[in-house]
């Protein structure tokens, strides 16, 4: 469950723990998940987050971080200075589990998601990694496309269709897709629609890259499309 509030206004804390290698699948520990917390804030909009009650600092905005956790229940919380609760969302790791949540939005436009599913963040040396997140409640269904600069967004170039806030109807979240690297735009459009809701400026995606764009709202209401990328 996800709640919102009218106001962001929050200060960093302590250190969000990492894994030495956060994007390798195996856990190690028994009884032990991975969680992975991708930073689509915008720029001055910083967080103070709590696992299970213990403040912990997002990474950097725009990036990732990974903490292993104890098998079992959790609670994400966005606090405000006074003490508001701004974002919730809980959550349950299984015995190897990958999660990953995401905190996004602006001042009245905030969000805190966490996955149902998650095969982490695993690069491809040769190609790069990718999904979209839809962290947008009033925002509609979309197709998302991914054409190489220069060619037109049609069926060919089409990543996902009904992309849904949160996890929409996708197990996989939608799941990341692979493509070659290169030089690309992604363009967002009303499911089964040619209306384009959003388009991105030209993407440089890189071989073993692992990158999630998150369609966030910023704090005019305009629908944004954010770069983070995941180590």
């Amino acid at each position: 469950m996800v709640h919102r509030s009218a106001l962001l206004s929050l200060t960093l804390l302590t250190v969000l723990a990492c894994s030495e290698s956060p994007a390798a699948p195996h856990v190690g520990a028994s009884g032990a998940g991975q969680l992975t917390m991708l930073n689509a804030l915008g720029a001055g909009d910083p967080a103070t987050l709590h696992l299970d009650g213990t403040a912990v600092t997002l990474p950097p905005a725009g990036e990732s971080g990974t903490a292993i956790l104890a098998a079992g229940a959790h609670q994400l919380q966005a606090i405000a200075t006074g003490g508001q609760v701004l974002a919730s969302a809980t959550f349950t790791l299984t015995d190897g589990a990958h999660r990953t949540a995401v905190i996004s939005g602006a001042a009245g436009h905030n969000v805190l998601l966490v996955t149902t599913l998650d095969t982490a963040a695993v690069p491809v040396l040769d190609a790069v990694k990718l999904r979209v997140v839809h962290t947008v409640a009033g925002a509609p269904a979309m197709d998302v496309y991914l054409s190489q600069v220069g060619h037109a967004a049609d069926s060919t170039s089409r990543l996902v269709t009904n992309l849904q806030y949160g996890t929409g109807t996708d197990a996989r979240f939608p799941g990341y897709a692979i493509r070659p690297a290169g030089q690309y735009v992604i363009t967002l459009t009303a499911t089964g629609t040619s209306t384009v809701l959003l388009q991105s400026g030209s993407l440089t995606l890189n071989a073993g890259d692992v990158d999630s764009f998150v369609l966030a709202q910023n704090a005019a209401g305009e629908l944004e499309l954010r770069t983070v990328k995941e180590h």
